[in-house]
């Protein structure tokens, strides 16, 4: 068995070759998967902590490409305890595609507010850190959304 980081991962030699239909031949199989695991950056994180937020957030949000600074990290801990309000305030399973009522406004904007003002952290890196904790509600990967909110909503999450 080998370490990366607190995942002990198998040896990817002890796992034999698969054969696919039409005779495609996976030498190696494991090494298929945990190289997709590491391309999609898929999360394994505990979700039993929706409304809590901390550095381990922000590195994971780094490791996702949002590059925030440790003055930065600082800076947004700092707000922790807000952050954390307005998450609680925001059901885990809310979404945008909802009706437009069922959409928590002011809950989302006391979030985005939290991060308004800390030199450096913009909105790319705001939505980057918190998308995890509510990924129907907040698009952290700009390129991964497929289409924009609507225009009478994109108004109401204005960061100052």
């Amino acid at each position: 068995m080998r370490r990366n980081s607190d995942v002990t991962l198998p040896d990817t030699n002890s796992v034999r070759p698969v054969v696919l239909r039409n005779g495609v031949d996976i030498e190696d199989p494991l090494r298929v998967v945990l190289g997709f695991l590491e391309a999609w950056q898929l999360d394994f994180s505990d979700r039993s902590r929706p409304a809590s937020f901390g550095e381990s957030d922000l590195r994971l949000a780094n490791r996702g490409g949002a590059r925030i600074s440790a003055a930065e990290i600082a800076a947004i801990l700092e707000r922790r305890r807000v952050i954390e309000r307005a998450l609680r305030a925001i059901p885990p399973g809310a979404s945008l595609t909802g009706a437009a009522n069922s959409v928590p406004w002011p809950p989302l904007r006391q979030l985005f507010d939290a991060f308004a003002d800390i030199r450096g952290v913009g909105f790319s890196k705001t939505t980057k850190a918190l998308h995890r904790k509510r990924p129907s509600t907040i698009a952290g990967y700009p390129s991964r959304v497929k289409a924009p909110p609507p225009p009478a909503r994109v108004h109401q999450l204005r960061v100052r």
